[in-house]
């Protein structure tokens, strides 16, 4: 793995004038930051470069690495990983948009007035001109090399990345042609059957970004892709969706169109069905039990934790208006001091929830009212 590493970078010195910032960079899709990609022939725009920079001040602690600079310089210990544009001699970060944007920051304030630095403060400093590592691949393959490096160098690798772009870096790799067990090596130790699943998710969430009605909204939520990774998890869901392995996607048109709707929020507003990758979790247990898989499936007013509650009272076989009045006759009788804090807390949880499940209640006696007349 390191040996492919070398072989596609070569030292150069460049002025941090031609270094670029990546607009495209994964963190800014994950954090909802930026929507839409940067047109390649763009990035070198002076607009782009700083709502970049504002960004990674904003959102990625810059000031600390920014004063650090200041204060004993530009270490090149871990230098800045870039690759060529189609402008000539300029360049974009592929690996260290933090460390150039505390750069940029230094001296956009000495040519502003902040700050006073003489050409050889910046010698000094480090800041005239850099060493940089400069990466020549494809650009399909960048993402993954980036992303090859981190673990080589044992950063926190893939495992703190969202799943999005833990899916988009396994895709990657194995597009180069590199086997599960390379890719989970180079990212931080994934098992080979963490890998498939990603593979799995990452072409599961880009069929519906293709989708005709829900491609747009699903490529403005990259995070849903999170979703599809509990999908394809379960065995249960992936029958259930028809996943057919060698044309990765779901082939069970109606299922997966319903899926599709529980995860988009209706356009009247509010949250759809599914808003989080514990209802997928859950979904298995409620669409295999058929009575309360027809309540769920039948009323769009039904969530997730709505047909759960159905479904543990039918497997009990508890009345929990029981156990309602049971509790508030507690409630009413036999609270007394002393008192400890966590009874607060206690009491507060109950609250919140009886207040949510008074708003189930009274949308689905609503809607029930006007479907009547």
């Amino acid at each position: 793995m390191e040996r492919r590493i070398r072989e596609v970078l070569s030292l150069c010195t460049v002025s941090p004038e031609n270094l670029y910032l990546d607009p495209n960079n994964p963190r800014f899709f994950e954090l909802g930051i930026r929507r839409r990609r940067v047109p390649e022939e763009r990035i070198v725009e002076d607009g782009v470069q700083e709502s970049t920079l504002e960004a990674l001040i904003r959102h990625f602690d810059v000031r600390s690495l920014r004063d650090s600079i200041l204060q004993a310089g530009f270490l090149p210990v871990d230098k800045i990983v870039a690759r060529p544009l189609t402008q000539k001699n300029k360049y974009v970060v592929v690996e260290g948009n933090r460390r150039l944007a505390a750069i940029k920051w230094i001296l956009r304030d000495c040519k502003s007035g902040e700050l006073t630095l003489s050409d050889d403060d910046l010698k000094r400093l480090g800041l005239k001109e850099l060493e940089v590592y400069v990466m020549q691949v494809p650009e399909r393959e960048i993402e993954a090399f980036r992303l090859m490096l981190q673990g080589i160098r044992h950063v926190s690798g893939v495992k703190g990345w969202k799943a999005y772009a833990r899916a988009q870096a396994v895709v990657s790799m194995l597009n180069m042609g590199l086997t599960p067990q390379a890719v989970g090596e180079a990212l931080g130790g994934l098992r080979p059957s963490e890998v498939i699943r990603y593979k799995r998710a990452y072409y599961a969430y880009k069929q519906m970004t293709e989708d005709e009605q829900y491609g747009r909204v699903a490529s403005d939520n990259p995070e849903w892709l999170s979703y599809f990774d509990e999908a394809v998890k379960s065995e249960y869901l992936r029958n259930w969706l028809g996943w057919n392995d060698n044309e990765l996607k779901f082939t069970n048109e109606e299922n997966l169109r319903m899926f599709y709707r529980w995860i988009v929020p209706p356009e009247e507003g509010g949250e759809g069905k599914i808003t989080g990758m514990r209802d997928v979790r859950k979904l298995p247990r409620i669409l295999a039990h058929p009575r309360v898989s027809q309540f769920f499936i039948n009323d769009p007013d039904v969530t997730v934790d709505i047909a759960m509650g159905r479904l543990e009272a039918i497997e009990l076989r508890v009345d929990w208006r029981v156990d309602l009045h049971r509790a508030l006759e507690i409630l009413e009788r036999h609270v007394s001091l002393p008192f400890e804090k966590s009874d607060a807390e206690l009491l507060e949880s109950l609250i919140q929830v009886a207040k949510q499940r008074l708003k189930e209640i009274r949308r689905i006696i609503k809607k029930t009212r006007e479907r009547s007349k």
